[in-house]
């Protein structure tokens, strides 16, 4: 039976604006720079450096300076307010709420104002923390044991099929998110079946 409901962060809480960004001004296959880029994501992930060196060098590849790429990130809307109102719903169904994110630090407190983190999650893995990254299997068991259960009673959400087919692999059910509504219908069609097996 399925007790918990696992979110990405970016991607599904918040938009992945590293991305977007590279692409608006590099294009879509980066300009040369997508392995350039794709390290200083994992320096990042790994908590090897911090969100605003991220962010700082990210500037000097694409052309930005630091004020530039701070005035881009505020206009990508925050939050998907839907979704942080459907995991208080669920939290008041009695599911446990947990987030599992490839991140460096500082970036969760920065994007949750109105309300911390924890208010939504029950429990937060977050990469630079703890030294793995998805789809490492041993991040997924993290969270199940950290929200005190079994990977099989869990269900993860995440943008990326990789992450996906990586919470799978470590006996979670899991979704590929593509938007809230095709979310909120599969996770609920998830959720029906498990409670019909209970």
């Amino acid at each position: 039976m399925i007790k918990a409901i696992i979110f990405d962060c970016f991607g599904v809480l918040y938009p992945d604006t590293y991305w977007t960004m590279a692409v608006n001004h590099l294009g879509t296959g980066y300009g040369g720079k997508k392995d350039e880029l794709s390290g200083l994501v994992n320096q990042v992930d790994m908590g090897f450096i911090t969100r605003d060196e991220l962010w700082i060098t990210f500037g000097e590849i694409v052309g930005l300076t630091r004020d530039e790429v701070y005035a881009e990130l505020k206009d990508f809307g925050g939050l998907d307010k839907r979704l942080l109102k459907f995991i208080e719903a669920k939290k008041n169904e009695k599911f446990r709420v947990g987030m599992i994110s490839n991140v460096g630090k500082g970036f969760i407190d920065s994007m949750f104002t109105d309300k911390p983190a924890t208010y939504y999650f029950d429990s937060i893995i977050l990469s630079s923390n703890v030294g793995l990254v998805k789809p490492d299997r041993r991040i997924y068991e993290l969270s199940a044991g950290d929200l005190g259960l079994e990977t099989n009673e869990c269900v993860f959400t995440d943008d990326l099929e990789k992450n996906v087919v990586g919470a799978q692999k470590a006996g979670m059910q899991a979704i590929q998110y593509k938007d809230y509504d095709s979310f909120v219908i599969e996770l609920e069609q998830l959720l029906e079946m498990s409670d019909t097996n209970k």
